[in-house]
């Protein structure tokens, strides 16, 4: 209708291609714009480029790309808001510093690596970053605590020890527990028998107690009470007795030269005062014995 005689010469006059057609400029302008382009290409940071771009801004993005190529406009709006901020100035020298204490941090490690966390599976391995990014194979373990019986833990034994300085910050403490990969402890069936066992017998002990309850009518306080006993006996053994247990203690439960001797025969017995007359078994612990 617009161009009945010659249709196409209209079409491609009006979708014609952009140009590389550029506006008059000032010379000083080019010579600005080429030491821009200069100093954005020999920058060796990613804040000294955002600075130099900043100084800038007020050009359109196209305008910067005909001495940028590739300029993303991410980075062109990233450089406005930074020249916002008052930093079109130059660029500013950012310091990180990581303050810790070694002493603290190979206490911590070497107390999650203990038995007392963390069992050594007979299976499997787990890949992991090395201090120096790559990608190495280390045989799989179980942490049979959560983070935060952990730290509680942790914490108990250092003031069991008298060594509270070494403490480190409860969110220190989860972050290097992220960090130290290790299995959830969901079963120990088939890893550690004997604790298997345990929480199996707290279970079945729990079960006769709710039987004692519904079919033979015990008291309903009485039965909280067992109930609440039992878990706090399983949550001690669980816990708090893993840093109590030494190779010679004061208390009996507490000692495991006497508690892995065998009654009957001397051959297989350990004489706990070999440890000093301070560990003869003249305590008693109230929680071991509840």
């Amino acid at each position: 209708l617009m161009s009945p005689d010659n249709p196409k010469a209209l079409m491609d006059k009006a979708f014609k291609p952009p140009s590389d057609y550029e506006r008059p400029r000032p010379v000083k302008y080019k010579q600005m714009m080429q030491n821009v382009k200069e100093a954005f290409e020999t920058s060796d940071t990613r804040s000294d480029r955002m600075a130099i771009i900043s100084l800038v801004v007020h050009i359109p993005l196209h305008e910067i790309r005909r001495y940028i190529p590739g300029l993303s406009s991410y980075y062109y709006t990233m450089a406005r808001q930074y020249a916002r901020r008052g930093y079109a100035s130059g660029p500013s020298i950012r310091h990180r510093r990581i303050k810790y204490s070694l002493a603290k941090v190979e206490r911590f490690v070497q107390f999650l690596t203990s038995y007392k966390v963390t069992l050594g599976l007979p299976y499997g391995t787990r890949r992991v970053k090395d201090t120096q990014n790559r990608w190495i194979e280390i045989p799989n373990t179980l942490r049979k605590l959560r983070a935060g019986e952990i730290y509680h833990l942790y914490k108990r034994e250092l003031e069991l020890l008298g060594e509270t300085s070494l403490l480190l910050p409860e969110s220190t403490v989860k972050k290097m527990i992220h960090i130290c990969k290790a299995e959830r402890r969901k079963s120990l069936h088939g890893v550690d028998i004997i604790v298997a066992d345990a929480m199996e017998s707290f279970d079945n002990s729990e079960a006769m107690i709710d039987t004692m309850l519904n079919e033979y009518g015990m008291d309903k306080s009485v039965h909280a009470s067992l109930i609440s006993n039992m878990r706090q006996s399983r949550q001690y053994l669980r816990t708090d007795y893993l840093i109590h247990a030494k190779e010679f203690s004061s208390y009996a439960d507490h000692c495991w030269s006497y508690g892995l001797s065998d009654p009957d025969d001397t051959a297989f017995q350990t004489d706990c005062t070999t440890g000093g007359d301070e560990y003869k078994h003249f305590r008693v612990c109230d929680r071991c014995e509840a």
